[in-house]
C-alpha cells in the first residue's frame, strides 16, 4: 500500500494552467472606507467570541455577516448565537445559530431571556438609527440580558455637525459614553474604525505620517482610512465601542 498521498484530479505537473480562481461573494463587489471599516468589525468581533460563548446580535442584517464569518471555520464558532433584526430574515444559519426576523428588540428584549444569559452582545450601527429614548431602551436590553461579566461590542458614527440623511440621532462620544454608563456599561476600549485622511494628518504623528504617505502609493483613500483610525478614535468618523456590563 502506498504511502503517498492521494491527489485529486490531474497531478500539478501534468496541468498546463490551474483555474482556480477568487471570486467576488456576496460581499465582494466595491471598496468603500464604509464596508471596508465592516469588514474589520466582523474581524473584531471574532477576537471576543470565544468557544463558550452565547451571542446575542442586534441588528444582525439580511446578510448575516458575522454569522458567515464565524461560520469560517470551528475556532471562530460560539456555542450558540442569536441574531434579531427589524428587517425579515431569510438566511440560511448553521446549527449553532438562529435568527428572529421582524423583531422589535428595544420594545420586546424579553422574549429573549435565556436561563444562563448571553455573554456576548453585537450591535453594529444601529442605535443611530433610533432616538436617544430608543436608544437608551437599547442599551438597558443588552444590560438586562447579558451576563454580569459579559461584554457588549457597540459601533456607531461620531457626529461631526453634519448626520447621515438615514440616521435619526448621532452621538458626539462624550454623550455616548454618558449614556453607555447611565444604562450600566463600563467602556473597557475604544477605537476609531475610518477617518479621512484630511483629519488625521491635523493629528498624527511625524511616525505615522510617513507611514500613512507610504501605504497611499497602494492604496486608494477608501482603505488607508481604515488603517490607523483606531489608534486616533477622537478623530475619526466611526467608533467601536468594547463594554463591559456592570
Amino acid at each position: 500500500m502506498s504511502d503517498q498521498p492521494i491527489r485529486r484530479g490531474a497531478p500539478r505537473e501534468e496541468r498546463r494552467f490551474d483555474q482556480t480562481q477568487l471570486k467576488a461573494g456576496k460581499f465582494g463587489y466595491r471598496v468603500h472606507r464604509d464596508y471596508a471599516a465592516h469588514f474589520f468589525k466582523w474581524g473584531f468581533a471574532t477576537r471576543l467570541i470565544g468557544h463558550t460563548d452565547r451571542v446575542l446580535e442586534v441588528g444582525c442584517g439580511q446578510d448575516l455577516p458575522l454569522i458567515n464569518v464565524l461560520a469560517m471555520g470551528p475556532r471562530y464558532t460560539p456555542a450558540s448565537y442569536l441574531g434579531v433584526d427589524l428587517n425579515n430574515l431569510t438566511g440560511h444559519c448553521p446549527p449553532w445559530a438562529r435568527t428572529i426576523g421582524k423583531f422589535n428588540f428595544v420594545d420586546d428584549y424579553m422574549e429573549l431571556a435565556i436561563e444562563d444569559a448571553y455573554t456576548v452582545g453585537v450591535c453594529i450601527e444601529v442605535i443611530e438609527h433610533m432616538s436617544v429614548e430608543d436608544g437608551r431602551k437599547l442599551l438597558k436590553g443588552f444590560h438586562t440580558l447579558l451576563t454580569d461579566d459579559g461584554k457588549l461590542l457597540l459601533s456607531t458614527p461620531v457626529f461631526n455637525g453634519r448626520a447621515a440623511n438615514n440616521h435619526i440621532h448621532e452621538y458626539t462620544i462624550p454623550e455616548l459614553q454618558a449614556l453607555i454608563e447611565e444604562c450600566g456599561f463600563t467602556v473597557e476600549e475604544r477605537f476609531g474604525t475610518f477617518a479621512s485622511y484630511r483629519d488625521l494628518i491635523k493629528v498624527i504623528t511625524p511616525e505615522h505620517r510617513q507611514v500613512l504617505d507610504g501605504i497611499r502609493g497602494f492604496y486608494s483613500e477608501e482603505v488607508t482610512a481604515c488603517f490607523l483610525a483606531p489608534l486616533y478614535p477622537d478623530h475619526s468618523r466611526n467608533n467601536v465601542w468594547v463594554l463591559k456590563n456592570s
